[in-house]
């Protein structure tokens, strides 16, 4: 029988070097979706992320090394979409949806968007 790790807003925080509040902030904007949610006692309530979330939060929004290769640039309209939403979606994780809406702005100024 496989155990599901659990991990708290704490736990992501820690492994991505950000305050807690970056990762409420993140759920709050849809960029990170939690499993559920775990009674702490009386009312409160602690957001729950299994692996399943992890990984689908580093797939949506980590730069990856291909995103870098100019050689060999993705072929397709869903590849390079793909890739745009990885960088623009970065620029929204690190710096929110202000700097991510600027970004998407100036890539559908040049045409890449």
């Amino acid at each position: 029988m496989s155990r599901v790790i659990i991990y708290k807003v704490k736990d992501f925080a820690d492994g991505f070097g950000v305050s807690r509040r970056t990762v409420r902030r993140w759920v709050t904007d849809g960029l990170l979706r939690p499993r559920g949610y775990r009674r702490v006692g009386g009312t409160a309530l602690e957001l729950i992320f299994t692996q399943t979330e992890l990984d689908e939060f580093l797939d949506a929004y980590l730069i990856k090394p291909e995103d870098f290769d100019i050689e060999n640039l993705p072929r397709g309209k869903q590849a390079r979409a793909a890739q745009v939403r990885r960088l623009i979606g970065t620029s929204r994780v690190l710096a929110g949806k202000a700097s991510a809406a600027a970004m998407a702005k100036l890539l559908r100024f040049r045409g890449e968007l």
